[in-house]
């Protein structure tokens, strides 16, 4: 196909697209549009009195937590953050490390017990892994997790 062939489809086709791209590009009518809309809320700041609602966190947490202890012997500092509700820890959620240890932490919190409440309530407290045989070996505590409350 030569120039002035293609031009002059070009001048054929023109008048038969301007019929046809308006209607294509037009929004459609009002009727067929859904409504959205968007709401937020603030985000619960966590309480940081964890043994108020589960007095015996101090205990069994470190007690729960010693058999990882030792097969993973990284030190750090776990920051952990759940909720709360019918005396269940619920969402728990870690951040900070090592990361080895967060799935024996979240199976630790489902074993606690919790006081039981009204709404459901969000907690944080820190679980810090440190070694502690820096003293002599017969006075050596066993290595242990320790609770770090606000």
């Amino acid at each position: 196909m030569n120039l002035h062939a293609i031009g002059r489809a070009g001048l054929l086709l023109a008048p038969a697209l301007t019929l046809f791209v308006p209607a294509a590009l037009a929004e459609p009518p009002q009727s067929e549009l859904q409504r959205v809309e968007i709401s937020s809320q603030k985000t619960q700041q966590p309480r940081y009195d964890v043994t108020e609602n589960c007095p015996t966190i101090a205990d069994k947490l470190p007690v729960a937590l010693g058999h990882d202890w030792y097969r993973i012997q990284k030190d750090g500092t776990v920051y952990v953050e759940f909720t709360l509700s019918e005396g269940r820890p619920g969402e728990i959620r870690s951040s900070g490390g090592p990361r080895d240890y967060y799935p024996a932490i979240r199976k630790a919190m489902r074993n606690l017990d919790c006081k039981k409440g009204g709404a459901p309530e969000r907690f944080a407290f820190e679980i810090v892994f440190r070694d502690e045989w820096d003293q002599p070996i017969d006075e050596r505590p066993r290595p242990v997790a320790f609770l770090k409350l606000r």
